[in-house]
Formats: C-alpha cells, sequence, structure tokens
C-alpha cells in the first residue's frame, strides 16, 4: 500500500457523545474517496458506521436482523458503483475481546477473518440494493466464522 492515507471523517464532540459527523465531512470523505478510486488505489471502511454495542436502540435493530449486524450505510456503496471499482467484504470474528466496546484501547488477541470474493455493484439495481447485498454477505461469514470456531453470538 504505497499511496495509503487516512480518509477520516471529523467528528463533532457535541454529537452522539462525540461520535456524531461534523456536517459536510462526510461528503469531503467521499469525495476524496472517490478519487483515490479514480487513481486506483483501494479503500478500507466499515460500513456499519459506529459498533455494535455502543448504542442501544442500534444493538437492539441488528440482533433481530439475521446478520446480527446494523444496516450498512450505502453512501460508499455509491461511491464504489459510480468509480466502476468493487467492494471486497471482509467478515472477522474476535474484535470484541480485541476492541472492547466504550473502551478506547485495544489489547491483545486473536482475530479470524475471512476475505470473500468482489463483489461488482453494476449487478445491482440500486446503491441500496448493493449495500445490503454487502451485509448478508459479511453476516454470513461472521456468523459462519463463530460457527467454526465454536463460539456464539
Amino acid at each position: 500500500i504505497e499511496a495509503g492515507c487516512d480518509l477520516a471523517v471529523r467528528f463533532d464532540p457535541k454529537r452522539s457523545g462525540g461520535w456524531g459527523t461534523v456536517k459536510g465531512s462526510t461528503g469531503q470523505l467521499l469525495a476524496d474517496a472517490a478519487a483515490h478510486f479514480q487513481a486506483g488505489n483501494s479503500i478500507a471502511i466499515f460500513p456499519e458506521g459506529n459498533r455494535l454495542g455502543a448504542y442501544v436502540d442500534k444493538t437492539i435493530e441488528a440482533g433481530k436482523h439475521p446478520t446480527k449486524l446494523m444496516p450498512f450505510k450505502p453512501p460508499f456503496f455509491d461511491c464504489a458503483r459510480k468509480n466502476g471499482v468493487p467492494v471486497v467484504c471482509v467478515s472477522m470474528a474476535g474484535t470484541d475481546a480485541v476492541w472492547p466496546v466504550k473502551t478506547l484501547s485495544m489489547r491483545p488477541g486473536k482475530v479470524t477473518v475471512h476475505i470473500h470474493q468482489p463483489i461488482d455493484g453494476a449487478e445491482f439495481a440500486d446503491d441500496q440494493a448493493f449495500c445490503d447485498h454487502c451485509r448478508e454477505v459479511v453476516g454470513k461469514g461472521y456468523l459462519d466464522l463463530i460457527d467454526s470456531l465454536g463460539k456464539t453470538n
């Protein structure tokens, strides 16, 4: 990753416990992402937007979904589609032990990762369908990982 850099949204300390974004920063982030796509760079994102367990209502909503994941946010999927960039979904198990919810520091531990096949956004009717499909892929991969590791969700 020679051209690696951070694409960071700016957070407002007065919104959502310090995790709310500064108005307009997401648009700039997406413009920067598009420029990176056009330059041939890859980008890693976490499309849930926040951590499971950080918000009770979102955790309850995720618990009702078959994947146990919070809804993915579609703007990056839109950006990938518009720029003809495939999305490579990644499922991970063990991250909660390494970085517990409501803590700022990580601890040593084991994280198991499954990297899925690339998905072309052009195959979907719209960005929401693309986004929802990726949520299903990541969620099924996560559930398969915890099952193979003998863990429970």
